[in-house]
């Protein structure tokens, strides 16, 4: 008896969350990458790492993950057309070659110069506009531009300093704005097997395991290559539907990729499975 009234109380609580979760965005189509279609052969680059990941992107970005994360970022962001939009942690930067091909206005930010360098390699091969920096989120003091939208995606885990990083983001946006935030789950347990199991294993003991779990939220003054930033400093979609509205934004979206499965997005157990993705937006009365 008590224990099916324990069954009967969780699912309960379960659909209960459910019925109040903002309404998801639908999937009328999924995006593809403009890149697949070209023909060209890829840019030729200085450092063998960059480049051999650049190659390993653009060998994925018709799978599944990559035009699934396209598609969540840009109907999270729902963009004027020919808009201006912000990105956070460019990385390789197939998704700002995109948003350059689409003629959006764009700049980014990232913290590795070779990454800088290849997209200062990449923009010339392909004729494109966008701009990166290397500059920290924490560290902007001049922000004097209001942008259309602002997006990371996995980068938040690695920020040493959320609150800066969201002041600042709602800082660049203009009043109606939103930012979109594609990020890791601490609820989904492939983070935990990775994180707890899999990443000592393959570090031999120099990183993961409980030193992570006790850890993660450390800032290392040089972490990756050379930057100030957290080790895997994942949260859940619950955290963040909180810890958003604290800065001002409204809340349009906390959820998963896991609520857009199909075999998921109408069970319970959608807050275990994917990525968090949080939509906020600026108010328009917002300054």
């Amino acid at each position: 008896m008590a224990a099916s009234f324990v069954r009967v109380a969780f699912f309960k609580c379960f659909k209960e969350e459910i019925m109040k979760r903002p309404k998801r965005f639908l999937f009328e189509s999924m995006e593809s990458f403009s890149l697949s279609k070209f023909n060209d052969p890829p840019p030729l680059v200085s450092n063998l790492a960059q480049g051999k990941a650049f190659l390993k992107h653009l060998s994925e970005i018709d799978s599944l993950r990559a035009r699934r994360a396209l598609t969540l970022i840009m109907q999270g962001l729902s963009l004027p057309d020919n808009g201006s939009v912000f990105e956070i942690g460019t990385g390789v930067g197939m998704i700002a070659i995109e948003l350059n091909l689409r003629g959006y206005k764009y700049q980014g930010l990232e913290l590795v110069q070779e990454n800088v360098n290849l997209w200062n390699t990449i923009r010339l091969h392909y004729g494109l506009d966008g701009e990166v920096r290397l500059q920290d989120i924490c560290e902007m003091e001049s922000i004097d531009q209001q942008w259309d939208g602002v997006f990371s995606k996995w980068t938040f885990e690695h920020i040493h300093d959320r609150t800066k990083a969201l002041r600042n983001c709602f800082r660049l946006l203009r009043p109606g704005g939103r930012l979109v935030i594609l990020d890791g789950n601490s609820l989904d347990p492939r983070v935990l097997w990775k994180m707890v199991v899999v990443r000592p294993f393959k570090s031999k003991g120099r990183s993961g395991g409980l030193k992570w779990l006790l850890n993660r939220e450390k800032t290392y003054d040089n972490y990756g290559e050379g930057w100030k930033g957290k080790d895997e400093a994942v949260r859940s979609v619950y955290w963040w539907r909180h810890e958003i509205t604290k800065y001002g934004f409204d809340l349009i979206e906390a959820s998963t990729v896991g609520a857009y499965h199909p075999l998921t997005r109408n069970s319970p157990f959608w807050p275990f499975l994917g990525s968090v993705f949080i939509v906020a937006e600026k108010p328009s009365s917002g300054s």
